[in-house]
């Protein structure tokens, strides 16, 4: 039943995220009279992905840490590093700089640490934007460069686009 109500809230998330995040708490009401910690993560990065789309940043960056707890209870390295990933970005939407650059290192180690191929090269273009706004171009460039090269490398062409959009 948790599995189908993961899936209605995310056919919702899209076209109505008062419904997407009436289905996730259904789920996690779900999972915690069941005890079904395995289902923790994605319950709760569903909830950090609702409450963005509803532009309730503080919201989502409540449920992104309560993510990487789970994460780190589970001892998921790719659950931690998706949350910390999330986490940067939502800290970057809150203009709190020094946050979003602190969980983008902690996001970029842990990427590389598990060899996440599909998600490096997006990082480090997400990364260059940051700096590029932040007008620390040399920084900017130098995690450009590498979210391209990076792209070419595992052919994350997503990846090498968003990094040489913002390069």
């Amino acid at each position: 039943r948790i599995n189908i109500l993961n899936e209605i809230q995310s056919s919702y998330l899209d076209t109505d995220n008062d419904s997407a995040l009436f289905y996730n708490k259904q789920a996690e009401a779900l999972i915690n009279k069941l005890h079904a910690e395995k289902m923790r993560y994605r319950c709760y990065h569903a909830f950090v992905k609702i409450y963005h789309a509803k532009f309730d940043n503080v919201m989502a960056v409540e449920y992104c840490l309560k993510a990487i707890e789970v994460a780190a209870k589970n001892n998921d390295e790719f659950q931690k590093a998706n949350s910390y990933r999330a986490l940067f970005s939502l800290y970057w939407n809150l203009r709190k700089k020094d946050s979003a650059i602190k969980y983008s290192a902690y996001a970029m180690d842990l990427t590389e640490k598990i060899k996440d191929t599909n998600n490096v090269a997006t990082m480090y273009g997400n990364v260059c934007r940051i700096y590029n706004e932040m007008e620390l171009y040399d920084k900017a460039i130098a995690f450009g460069k590498k979210g391209v090269e990076l792209g070419e490398q595992y052919k994350d062409f997503k990846g090498m686009l968003i990094s040489l959009n913002n390069l």
